[in-house]
């Protein structure tokens, strides 16, 4: 049986803050929508729950 990760508030919190650094969004909408495509990725590709 395979277990399913959900991301953590920390994780979220990293994920945010190092998308910011890499790149400068101008519509708030465009990271947050970057951001919901990648845990929804990782939530259903990883096999040890780490982020990275």
């Amino acid at each position: 049986m395979r277990k399913n990760y959900e991301i953590t508030e920390k994780q979220l919190s990293f994920l945010e803050g190092y998308l910011k650094k890499k790149k400068k969004f101008l519509d708030p909408e465009d990271l947050y929508e970057l951001i919901d495509h990648i845990i929804l990725d990782f939530e259903t590709t990883t096999r040890n729950g780490n982020l990275s």
